[in-house]
């Protein structure tokens, strides 16, 4: 996370080689202290990081067109990007590398040295595989020193014309609506690829140079698509929230300043992240919590030919955990919270439109409907003000139009 954050404004080639060489990648995928291949007996380089780089972090699965579509060969099927042998070929470039200031292959003696979780790897030359490395079309040289023949590989990896479209449209995805149209998608791939976007203003954001992350921010958010007031009734366009970001709003909405929360016994008044149906740093695989091509059966989505990613983490068993966790905090019974008030809300509590609207605003972005509006204010008259806006707050992050974004 804290090179996410260091790099979001960066340079997408920058995060990743921080991320190639963080000490906690090499161990959640199982290339730290990675060896090159032994004749004797048969042992090859894990290939772990080596499918994941190319299936998760830069290039996909398939071919793209720039606007995020699928290219198709002369008989309409979807063209693989990658075999089986360009991941074994890869596997050999992430060979030799090993905690900092650490022999390789050393215990490590743990915690005496806490600060190599986060200093970035070094490579043991002995265990780097020196031999040629060919993939997706291109060679790393024979011989090339360990760094080398990453960065090399890195560049490739960076340049293969499907890194664009393939970051872009899951940036937009996480950012604004789970399904752009391909013309929002290369919008953004071609600021992307420039490095370079002009504000409504006319400021120039970006570098000029390509894969700058500033300029592709600004496109996604102020793409016309994102926000075209004209398309409030496009039930296509906009996305489920991941319960994370939903708990975090409250907590602001809220003034809270620290929260503490678990993922396991002891439970705090039954508040764990287990039971908000998301817990941060512990997805339970390579894929995160969701993946982007999900589509949830049965649903209203899945027969419009919607994905929605974040749906694969809500479901029957986590609409009603979350509810629960959202009460533990919104009515104050957790001991485990720092700060906290109703302070905006309470400002105006003498009038019951007044409320309705500061809530709207604040939580539901100007979007709660009128039935949710009716519910709130019923419910807000029936008790005293403060409890009233603690059971109108529950309500509403329950409520359709807390819970998605569009």
């Amino acid at each position: 996370m804290d090179i996410m954050q260091e790099g979001a404004f960066g340079n997408y080639r920058d995060l990743m080689e921080d991320i190639t060489y963080s000490p906690l990648m090499g161990t959640w995928l199982t290339y730290i202290g990675n060896e090159k291949a032994d004749s004797t007996t048969g042992g090859v380089p894990d290939e772990n990081y080596a499918r994941e780089v190319m299936q998760l972090f830069t290039i996909g699965l398939i071919e793209l067109n720039q606007d995020g579509t699928p290219k198709l060969d002369s008989d309409g099927q979807e063209i693989e990007v990658y075999s089986n042998d360009d991941i074994t070929e890869l596997a050999k470039v992430f060979t030799g590398l090993w905690w900092a200031d650490t022999e390789f292959g050393v215990s490590l003696g743990r915690p005496a040295i806490p600060e190599i979780d986060v200093l970035p790897m070094e490579m043991t030359e002995s265990q780097h595989s020196p031999f040629s490395k060919s993939f997706l079309g291109e060679t790393v040289p024979e011989g090339l020193p360990g760094d080398q023949s990453i960065s090399m590989a890195l560049d490739i990896l960076f340049e293969h014309p499907n890194l664009a479209p393939f970051v872009s449209k899951q940036l937009i995805q996480r950012m604004t609506t789970s399904n752009p149209s391909p013309a929002y998608v290369r919008r953004v791939v071609e600021v992307f690829e420039t490095g370079l976007y002009t504000l409504p203003d006319g400021q120039i954001v970006g570098t000029g140079v390509r894969g700058d992350l500033a300029p592709v921010w600004a496109a996604i958010l102020l793409d016309n698509e994102a926000i075209d007031e004209t398309r409030d009734e496009d039930k296509t366009f906009g996305k489920l929230r991941e319960p994370i970001i939903r708990f975090v709003h409250w907590a602001r909405y809220a003034n809270v300043s620290a929260v503490e929360v678990t993922n396991s016994p002891p439970v705090v008044n039954g508040a764990t992240t287990a039971s908000l149906g998301q817990t941060p740093y512990r997805s339970s695989s390579v894929f995160n919590f969701y993946r982007p091509g999900f589509v949830a059966g049965g649903s209203e989505t899945a027969a419009a030919g919607l994905v929605s990613p974040e749906m694969q983490i809500t479901h029957t068993a986590t609409a009603i955990t979350y509810a629960n966790f959202m009460a533990n905090y919104v009515f104050q019974k957790s001991t485990k919270v720092w700060g906290g008030d109703y302070a905006g809300p309470l400002a105006v509590s003498g009038d019951t439109e007044a409320v309705i609207e500061y809530l709207d605003l604040v939580l539901t972005a100007g979007r709660m409907s009128e039935a949710t509006r009716e519910r709130v204010r019923e419910t807000y008259e029936s008790v005293d003000p403060e409890d009233g806006i603690k059971l109108a707050t529950q309500l509403i992050v329950m409520s359709p139009e807390y819970t998605t974004q569009h």
